[in-house]
């Protein structure tokens, strides 16, 4: 029985399963008879009358109310909304229309190994957790959804988003660029208009070319078809141009989706953080503390930057030393920042923290921005022409991270944002 793909849906019309993300998603019998319908005749009107002959074929009663109610079952599986609909028009007093885009073609709708979605998805959320260790288990993941099915576009787009993660980690573009592209290639290969394909397109084009216009088309594209993830990369696209407010309103748009999602609660942090918004600051801090994982040393590093931000060095040298007791740093090297903060002062507590992070690895946009705060633009910029030569993908920040605000007024930042918006590997 032929599968329905639209935005991040997978409708079966054998089972009458509906799926979105991979997940299966609760619907009754009747809103999945009405979605099988207005799937078959794609952008056609379909009457009341037709909808109730199909539905309710042997019934003469309060077919008005029955309507009505599926009708509105089946917009809250789809997550549609009548007065803005992504999915199904009302077209008042005569029918229904399904609007959305259905990719046609093999390559469209390939058939999917169920445990192929699955590794896909566990790969995903692993992806969200934001630490080194489990972004190894999500790249593991894809790659053992290739293990099943090598032809699955599922684990190549996947393995695009993981070597990003890598290569961001790294920072060093270069050395993970083949392997992204490959990736993306063969996903292209598979099912070049299948929606996990596309995001992984967007993202080659932000994060490896840094081309923009056509990323930002296709993110907002993506986000306009109800696709969660496409929201929270659009999200972080709109922050690295500074657009911040847009930015959140994609984040609550996809938290209404996946309330949990740990990235989209950091990037709403670091939304207000950019934007000097201290009271939403410390509303999203302290619900990040309510709800993070217990070794993630992300949430204690953005709570490091806003307290320093916000002139609280006690309070930004406690959240320091948790933020790199959680990455491993050894408690004779983080334990004396505190008196050192005490005895000399946050730029003393910036050199040691210099010191701690010369030799670890994908440390350089900190150092840079670190260097920038001590007024040392001379040795910021060198960092800087070493991340533009691996392509590092950190860079894009540059141009909102308040901590950079000395190296926006040197003139040498006009050629590194040229750099920038150049563009490589195209």
């Amino acid at each position: 029985m032929p599968e329905f793909r639209f935005g991040q849906f997978v409708f079966d019309s054998g089972t009458r399963r509906l799926f979105r993300a991979g997940r299966e998603i609760p619907i009754q019998e009747k809103p999945a008879a009405l979605l099988h319908l207005l799937l078959k005749q794609p952008g056609d009107l379909v009457d009341r009358d037709a909808v109730t002959a199909a539905l309710w074929p042997d019934t003469h009663v309060a077919l008005a109310d029955n309507l009505n109610t599926t009708i509105s079952k089946l917009r809250a599986c789809l997550q549609d909304k009548a007065a803005n609909p992504t999915f199904i028009e009302t077209v008042p007093r005569r029918g229904y229309r399904f609007i959305a885009p259905l990719p046609t073609g093999a390559a469209a709708a390939p058939e999917e190994n169920p445990s192929v979605r699955r590794h896909y998805e566990q790969g995903r959320y692993h992806l969200d957790r934001l630490n080194p260790a489990a972004r190894q288990l999500a790249k593991e993941h894809f790659q053992e959804a290739l293990k099943r099915d090598p032809n699955s576009h599922l684990g190549h787009a996947g393995l695009v988003e993981a070597l990003l993660w890598e290569a961001g980690m790294l920072g060093d573009t270069t050395a993970v660029a083949p392997a992204i592209v490959a990736s993306l290639d063969a996903a292209r290969e598979h099912a070049p208009v299948a929606p996990e394909t596309q995001l992984a397109e967007a993202l080659v084009a932000f994060l490896v070319h840094w081309d923009y216009p056509r990323a930002e088309r296709m993110f907002a594209e993506l986000a306009a078809d109800g696709n969660e993830p496409a929201r929270g990369w659009y999200a972080a696209f709109l922050l690295a141009n500074g657009r911040f407010e847009e930015a959140v309103t994609q984040l609550n748009t996809a938290l209404e989706s996946n309330p949990l999602s740990q990235t989209y609660q950091h990037q709403k942090a670091l939304a207000f953080y950019f934007q000097d918004d201290r009271a939403r600051s410390r509303q999203q801090l302290n619900h990040l503390a309510r709800t993070m994982d217990s070794g993630d040393g992300v949430t204690h590093w953005l709570r490091y930057h806003h307290n320093e931000r916000w002139r609280e060095p006690e309070e930004a040298v406690a959240a320091l030393q948790q933020a790199l007791t959680a990455w491993g740093f050894p408690i004779e090297v983080v334990y004396p920042l505190a008196a050192l903060q005490r005895e000399l002062g946050l730029d003393a507590v910036r050199r040691q923290l210099i010191n701690l992070l010369q030799q670890a690895p994908g440390m350089r946009f900190t150092l840079i921005l670190l260097h920038a705060q001590l007024d040392e633009c001379d040795q910021a910029f060198a960092l800087i022409n070493t991340a533009l030569a691996l392509r590092d993908w950190n860079l894009c920040y540059l141009s909102v991270e308040p901590r950079a605000i000395n190296l926006r007024a040197d003139p040498r930042y006009a050629g590194v944002l040229q750099n920038l918006l150049r563009g490589y590997l195209r």
